[in-house]
């Protein structure tokens, strides 16, 4: 895999689990509020070898016959899974979630899509430079050919990381490390950042 490809792919792993993180700690603030929803889904979350040995599993299947809250289950959920519980929100649940992020609800339906989609993407080794993605994340104030590559999907990430300070202090400059490391490989060019990209993400 060329130099070029494996930054673009760690740095969009780490924003993804940013990301997760972001909508996690979220989730935490909005169900203590007004849901209360328990999820019955042993199967999906105890059924797989994997999480069927974690002790929290196995205390639920044994003693409250495989029935998990929703605070307990959360802990299993993959990106992809949390992106799809929340679509499946309630309209004033997801405006709930929308709001502790400081973002509209529509907005974030489709953020958290394009941003599972790009995840996706590294997961499978795909490339994302020199790549014009199918799905845009709507709403941005970008142009629509920069919205459809990797500058995009940072953006997404920028806006929905719960803290201001770690993002300035830890992401930027993780990023930017990166960024320098490879300056010989990557063309900013050819994943939309602009030379100014720092300014422009930071909070």
């Amino acid at each position: 895999m060329c130099r070029s490809k494996n930054v673009v792919l760690h740095s969009v792993s780490v924003l993804a689990e940013q990301a997760s993180l972001a909508l996690s700690n979220v989730a935490g603030l909005a169900l203590r509020g007004t849901m209360r929803i328990m999820l019955y889904c042993a199967a999906d979350l105890s059924g797989a070898q994997y999480n069927s040995k974690v002790a929290f599993v196995k205390h639920h299947k044994d003693k409250y016959e495989g029935q998990f809250p929703i605070w307990v289950a959360m802990e299993l959920f993959t990106f992809g899974m949390l992106s799809y519980f929340y679509n499946d929100l309630k309209t004033a649940d997801k405006k709930a979630f929308a709001r502790e992020l400081g973002v509209n609800y529509r907005k974030l339906e489709g953020w958290l899509r394009c941003c599972i989609d790009r995840r996706n993407i590294c997961a499978h080794y795909g490339r994302l430079c020199h790549r014009i993605f199918t799905a845009a994340p709507a709403r941005l104030d970008l142009a629509e050919q920069d919205s459809r590559r990797l500058w995009g999907a940072v953006f997404v990430v920028r806006d929905i990381y719960p803290s201001s300070d770690r993002w300035n202090s830890e992401v930027i400059p993780k990023f930017e490390a990166l960024l320098d490391e490879y300056k010989d490989d990557i063309d900013l060019r050819h994943i939309a950042f602009p030379e100014d990209w720092k300014d422009q993400l930071s909070r």
